[in-house]
């Protein structure tokens, strides 16, 4: 698990979530627009890709709290690319807009699916059938649990797991129920993987021969609807009836006053010890497997976690809980030495997180919006920025530069900002995205949306 010292030339790149791609399916998708835009990364002259989680997003559209830590998100699959290899007859012609409707992409996409299943069974060749089989026999160890779980979401109108009968509530109980419709239903969820498998690494190979590494997300948590929860319940601070008393969140800082009560069931970590952190390492070998870096989200998880009550509304009420980062961190260099991870270090990061990250070699995260403090010593500013980070003009969930400037930036935030230009030419977005590229970080990130103004 390389730090970075493996970026060893300054290289940059652009942030854009591939579901933000335009696509006739309306949500991006791993087709012609993700290999156009690799064309313009190279065009453009830049080395990297970064993206959101390609996991299952929540009811919210949010992909950091999945139903499953190991999915693929099929509603990324591409419909052009299953028309071209005659998977399907027809395209879903849904206009590009400017939020996604999931209400009409997820049984749209899940159509197309169920026709490129039914095409597939048909009239797929031997050497397609033999893929298909080889992938299912590779990918058993978590997708029959995960095809398991999402077909009974579905005899369940998408109910959460805990509101299913009771038999239904482990694996264990849940395969004595198992019947023709419900396998051809875990059947069908295994071919959508496939499917988005496929195509995800066909896009690396064309990402890769374009010299254009992909950085990808490894979120800290997973939800409490999801089949980790429901397959590992006791890798989880949850009662015996799978729920949790206490959950994930963040005391307040920087983003919210009133800290931040994000809902996900806690680890129990002794738990984890106690199998030499086989879950972790598992979703970490599938990680290194997908993407040519990773960043490692929340990583102030990894010295200490913030806890607060189920019940409570936000995060001001809670409570710091150790964590044995330092444990789980040499298992997964020791397994994967060369593999190179970004640590997503901002917020209210505590001296053991720092410690771990410093200790491991590991490259930070700096965003130019949070540099004009004022404060001695802002970090984010341009005048702190290390060589050991990836420096960004904005993120996914902060405010775009144009958009900082016009509605949040305070009055001193903007004084400090024209005080390191001296003089004011340009757009404020090509203003920061030349600061970010000018800084002393090893490596540059510009958001899309910055670059687009």
């Amino acid at each position: 698990m390389a730090g970075h010292g493996g970026f060893t030339s300054r290289r940059a790149g652009v942030f854009l979530p591939v579901s933000a791609l335009p696509g006739n399916g309306g949500i991006g998708a791993l087709g012609p627009a993700s290999r156009q835009f690799i064309d313009w990364l190279v065009s453009a002259g830049q080395t990297y890709w970064q993206i959101l989680p390609l996991s299952i997003p929540d009811q919210h559209g949010s992909p950091y709290a999945s139903r499953s830590s190991l999915a693929y998100n099929w509603l990324l699959v591409s419909p052009e690319d299953l028309r071209r290899q005659k998977w399907i007859r027809s395209l879903p012609v849904q206009p590009t807009r400017r939020r996604i409707d999931y209400h009409r992409v997820i049984p749209e996409t899940w159509r197309v699916i169920r026709a490129a299943y039914d095409q597939f069974n048909q009239f797929a060749t031997p050497t397609e059938h033999e893929q298909w089989n080889t992938f299912r026999r590779n990918e058993a160890w978590w997708l029959a649990d995960y095809t398991l779980y999402q077909a009974l979401k579905d005899r369940n109108r998408q109910r959460p797991w805990w509101r299913w009968p009771r038999d239904l509530h482990t694996p264990i109980g849940a395969r004595q129920h198992l019947d023709a419709r419900l396998r051809r239903q875990m059947d069908l969820h295994a071919f959508a993987q496939w499917l988005v498998a496929e195509q995800w690494q066909a896009l690396r190979q064309y990402a890769k021969q374009r010299r254009i590494a992909i950085v990808g997300d490894l979120p800290f948590y997973v939800q409490e609807d999801s089949v980790d929860v429901w397959a590992n319940r006791a890798l989880f601070h949850v009662d015996i009836l799978g729920r949790p008393r206490e959950v994930a969140g963040v005391p307040p800082d920087y983003f919210n006053p009133r800290g931040q009560r994000w809902g996900n069931p806690v680890y129990r970590w002794t738990a984890h010890q106690r199998q030499q952190f086989r879950w972790w390492r598992q979703r970490f070998i599938v990680h290194a497997q997908r993407f040519d870096v990773l960043r490692f989200d929340h990583f102030q998880g990894l010295g200490e976690t913030y806890h607060v009550k189920a019940s409570a509304p936000d995060g001001r009420h809670g409570w710091w809980v150790p964590t044995p980062g330092h444990e789980l961190l040499r298992l997964l260099r020791r397994a994967w030495p060369a593999f190179h991870v970004v640590a997503e270090d901002m917020g209210n990061v505590m001296p053991d997180a720092e410690h771990i990250r410093r200790v491991y070699n590991l490259p930070g995260i700096r965003m130019l919006i949070f540099g004009w403090s004022g404060l001695p010593q802002n970090i984010h500013h341009p005048d702190f920025i290390r060589p050991d980070c990836f420096y960004y003009s904005s993120a996914h969930d902060t405010n775009t530069l144009q958009g900082w400037w016009q509605d949040e930036a305070r009055w001193y935030e903007k004084k400090h900002w024209r005080e390191y230009h001296l003089v004011e030419t340009g757009p404020v977005h090509w203003r920061g995205i030349e600061i970010v590229y000018c800084s002393t970080a090893r490596v540059a990130m510009a958001a899309m949306q910055d670059v687009l103004g």
